[in-house]
């Protein structure tokens, strides 16, 4: 069932709560009065992606357009009145091994495309907040391609990886899942440290370095998993909101994922959001959780920071559940709770989804991909489409030119980047193609290609996409 439903007022009011909440606090309301109240509704974290691939190939194989066992699929979406779901490619485990981190992420999300491909109908990649908002009207779930872990980021490869995955629509990008790497230090351990010791570090070079490009490129940093010192120097960094895509309230549940009284007034005054997460672990002491441990947690947070800097960040596909919210067709069950509390409507479209939308335009402000640039880049074509196969560990990589752009081509400055690191490209007149010959053998199982091609004005033109060894 859709949100927008005759809001349930007399059901929720009348029959759940008859004596606890009046309609002074809904202030739009008459009590004789069937609303229509369809807001956005966005959930800023799950890890369904990693639910569909198969364990050895890391191919998709799982239809989530089908009902199925996981929280979240297609059917449970328009159920529970899911507008936008971020999914995450979570890389936990190969934080010491960066080859096999980059293929991980690589794989759900080509898993992610591999989804939208077969059900256009209902599910579309969403880039930005224009395409999430043109989604939503076109009664699609707009998906939203996230990373939870970016253990594929190090020094050699960092920067360029992050315009890759930002090609690949990825917007927001967690630098950590507890375990510390090049980037700064996670909630758990020290970067380096086998004995595993609690991080006692912060923020690194790179890792304040990676901020400033995802600025640049519009992209969120999400500091759920951070140690608190990289929370601090990430606030002090950024020139965007940051997210806290999914964690709790410190005050309610002591838990290094939940953040404190101060990192919420540094959300605020950043002009972030925490999302919380439905996970009982970090919002109780009970063995079970329930939508009120939720609701709470809310409460807590709008009364430190306001109503603008607090959604919902479920871990669906992630994590253990609570009683009444075990998959997202239950979704509803935190609004009846948000009415009952006396909750107004603004206030809970705000909650739901429009604060989430409302930072996510507030970042892409901040960034300079929308200002003007002298020029216009080469039409470039791959020869290849996201997700090929290639048999051989050292395949030709191609790509044309088109032919009209051909007087106007800068031969000095065409690139290959490959998993993040660049390589001068070959260019064949005659056929307009560009092309690299892989020379040391691909090791992994996923990676990403990008052809970059620039014009004697200056304009530049990237085409991304990933390709999968058989062999």
């Amino acid at each position: 069932m859709k949100k927008s439903f005759l809001f349930l007022i007399f059901l929720v009011i009348c029959f759940l709560h008859p004596t606890n909440i009046s309609y002074a606090a809904l202030p739009h309301l008459k009590a004789t009065d069937p609303v229509s109240f369809d807001p956005p509704i966005v959930d800023s974290h799950n890890d369904t992606m990693m639910k569909i691939v198969d364990e050895n190939t890391w191919l998709p194989v799982l239809d989530i357009g089908e009902d199925t066992a996981l929280a979240l699929d297609i059917p449970k979406a328009k159920e529970g009145g899911l507008d936008v779901a971020f999914f995450a490619a979570f890389t936990a485990g190969y934080q010491d091994n960066n080859p096999r981190a980059i293929s991980r992420t690589l794989a759900l999300i080509n898993a992610l495309f591999w989804t939208a491909d077969h059900h256009s109908e209902a599910f579309e990649i969403a880039r930005d907040t224009e395409a999430i908002k043109q989604t939503i009207k076109d009664g699609k779930l707009a998906a939203v391609p996230t990373i939870e872990g970016a253990y594929s980021l190090e020094e050699h490869n960092a920067i360029e990886l992050v315009r890759q995955y930002h090609d690949l629509g990825v917007k927001v990008i967690g630098f950590n899942w507890n375990y510390s790497n090049a980037l700064g230090e996670g909630a758990d351990q020290v970067y380096g440290d086998p004995a595993k010791t609690t991080s006692n570090g912060g923020l690194t070079e790179l890792g304040a370095a990676v901020i400033k490009e995802m600025n640049r490129l519009g992209m969120a940093v999400d500091v759920s998993h951070m140690a608190r010192t990289t929370f601090a120097d990430t606030i002090k960094v950024t020139k965007a909101p940051i997210i806290a895509s999914h964690s709790g309230v410190n005050a309610i549940k002591e838990h290094q994922r939940n953040l404190t009284d101060e990192e919420m007034l540094a959300l605020k005054e950043n002009g972030g959001i925490l999302s919380i997460v439905f996970y009982p672990a970090f919002l109780t002491d009970n063995a079970n959780g329930y939508v009120t441990d939720i609701v709470d947690h809310i409460d807590y947070a709008v009364e430190v920071m306001g109503i603008d800097h607090v959604g919902l960040g479920s871990d669906f596909d992630g994590a253990v559940l609570p009683v009444d919210l075990q998959t997202a067709a239950d979704l509803p069950n935190i609004t009846e709770e948000l009415v009952y509390r006396g909750y107004s409507l603004e206030d809970i479209e705000k909650v739901l989804g429009g604060n989430m939308l409302r930072v996510l335009e507030e970042i892409e402000e901040v960034s300079e991909m929308n200002e003007h640039r002298d020029g216009t880049g080469p039409e470039v074509q791959l020869d290849f489409e996201m997700g090929e196969a290639f048999e051989s560990r050292t395949p030709l990589l191609e790509a044309k030119i088109a032919e009209a752009d051909f007087p106007n081509i800068n031969q000095d400055n065409l690139h290959m980047i490959i998993d993040g690191v660049a390589y001068e490209a070959d260019f064949d007149e005659k056929s307009g193609k560009m092309s690299f010959k892989v020379k040391d053998k691909l090791q992994e199982k996923f990676h990403v290609v990008t052809f970059e091609a620039e014009s004697n004005d200056g304009g530049k033109t990237r085409e991304t996409r990933i390709v999968y060894i058989s062999e």
